[in-house]
C-alpha cells in the first residue's frame, strides 16, 4: 500500500510538472556532441561555455587550457588573461579592453577576444600557437564543429571520441529515450565521502542503498576504499575540511596536497569542487585550475523533502538537468528514496562526467 500512494504521489508530481511546462520548447534532439574536449576527456563546463565560431575563427574558453597541469590561467589584473606554459615558460598575455596581446615578448594588436559573463574567450589559433599546444577541429555531416585541444597524453583518435555521442544505428535498444517523454533528463546527485565508518544519517551510504548514481567529493582524511570507490562511479571531487574561509587557512593548497594523496591511487588530479558560497574565494579556486560547482539545490537538515523534491523534478524537466548536494542528514535519505521510486525512465541519476550526455 506504501508504494502504490508513493507512486500515485510521484504520478502527480510528474502531471503538475507536464502541465506547468505544456508550452515549453520542444527539448533538443539525441545525440548532441560537445563542442571542445581536452585530450580524450570532453570539458565539463561546455553545457555552458561551448565553443563559438566568429568569421571562420575558433574561440575556445581560456580556462579550458587549465585542464593540463603545466598549463596556468589566471588573471593577473583585471581584463586581463595571462595564459603560461610552465614547462616551456611560453606564455600569451592578453588585453581585453585593447584587444591586444603579449606573445613571448611580440605585441600583437586587433585580436579577437571576448567575454561571455565571466569567462573570456580567445582564439584558439593564437594561443595554441604562443604556448606550443596542439589543437584539432573535426567537422560533423550537419556542418557542427568540436574542438580538441591535446598533448602526447591523448590516447583516442578525435572521430572515436565524437562516435561516442552519436545514437546507436545498430538496431539495438536505446536506454537513454523514452519516446513518449522525450529527451533523457538528468538528476545529478553529489554527495562528500561517507568514509569507513558511515554515520546513519550519511548521504553516501543512502544512495549506495538505493542503487543511485551520484558523484562523491573527496575529504581529507580518506583511505584507499573511499577513493577507490568514489572513481567507481565516474569523475569524482574533492573539497576541503571546511568550506567556509578561515584566515591562514589556503584552500587551494589543502585541495593540492589532497590531489597529490589521491593521484597516487587514480594517476590523476581532479578539478571539480563545490562553491564556498564567496564569489571571491570561489575566483581564486578558479584561477587555481578548479571548478566550484554551484547545486541548483542544497539538501540540509532544514530541508522540506517533499516539497524541495517536487522542485527538483520541476528544475529537471525544464532544463533537462539538475544539480543536487545532499549534506549527510533525515532529509538526504528521503530525498534518495522519493528519487528512487520515480517510475519514469526517461529521469535518470548521472554521475558528472555524463553532464553534456
Amino acid at each position: 500500500m506504501k508504494k502504490l500512494k508513493m507512486r500515485l504521489k510521484l504520478s502527480a508530481v510528474l502531471l503538475l510538472v507536464a502541465l506547468s511546462l505544456a508550452s515549453a520548447s520542444v527539448f533538443a534532439a539525441v545525440g548532441d556532441v560537445p563542442t571542445l574536449f581536452h585530450n580524450d576527456e570532453e570539458w565539463y563546463k561546455d553545457g555552458l561555455y561551448p565553443m563559438s565560431v566568429r568569421e571562420g575563427e575558433h574561440y575556445i574558453p581560456a580556462e579550458l587550457f587549465s585542464m593540463f597541469d603545466y598549463i596556468s590561467v589566471t588573471t593577473p589584473f583585471e581584463n586581463n588573461v595571462l595564459i603560461h606554459n610552465t614547462e616551456s615558460d611560453q606564455y600569451v598575455s592578453i588585453l581585453f579592453k585593447d584587444a591586444s596581446a603579449a606573445v613571448n615578448g611580440n605585441i600583437i594588436r586587433d585580436i579577437g577576444v571576448f567575454r561571455d559573463g565571466e569567462m573570456y574567450y580567445v582564439p584558439a589559433e593564437l594561443v595554441c600557437g604562443a604556448i606550443g599546444m596542439k589543437y584539432e577541429i573535426y567537422t560533423a555531416e550537419n556542418g557542427k564543429q568540436s574542438l580538441r585541444l591535446y598533448d602526447d597524453d591523448h590516447n583516442a583518435a578525435f572521430e572515436t571520441l565524437i562516435n561516442e555521442y552519436l545514437p546507436d544505428e545498430s538496431g539495438g535498444e536505446d536506454t537513454t529515450v523514452n519516446e513518449q517523454t522525450g529527451r533523457t533528463k538528468r538528476i545529478f546527485l553529489l554527495c562528500k565521502t561517507a568514509g569507513m565508518y558511515p554515520s546513519e544519517y550519511s548521504a553516501q551510504r543512502h544512495l549506495d542503498a538505493y542503487g543511485l548514481n551520484y558523484t562523491v567529493f573527496l575529504t581529507s582524511g580518506i583511505e584507499w576504499q573511499d577513493i577507490v570507490l568514489g572513481s567507481a562511479h565516474g569523475e569524482y571531487g574533492v573539497l576541503p575540511k571546511n568550506q567556509k574561509r578561515v584566515d591562514g587557512i589556503d584552500m587551494a593548497e589543502e585541495l593540492d596536497s589532497l590531489n597529490l594523496f589521491i593521484k597516487g591511487y587514480t594517476n590523476k588530479k581532479s578539478r571539480l569542487t563545490l562553491s564556498t558560497g564567496n564569489d571571491e574565494e570561489d575566483g581564486i579556486l578558479r584561477n587555481r585550475g578548479y571548478i566550484p560547482i554551484k547545486p541548483d539545490f542544497t539538501v540540509n537538515g532544514s530541508s522540506d523533502a517533499e516539497t524541495l523534491f517536487s522542485e527538483i523534478m520541476l528544475r529537471a524537466t525544464k532544463n533537462g538537468s539538475c544539480v543536487v548536494y545532499l549534506e549527510d542528514c533525515w532529509n538526504s535519505a528521503r530525498i534518495a528514496e522519493l528519487i528512487s521510486e520515480i517510475f519514469d525512465p526517461s529521469y535518470i541519476t548521472s554521475n558528472l562526467i555524463n553532464a553534456n550526455r
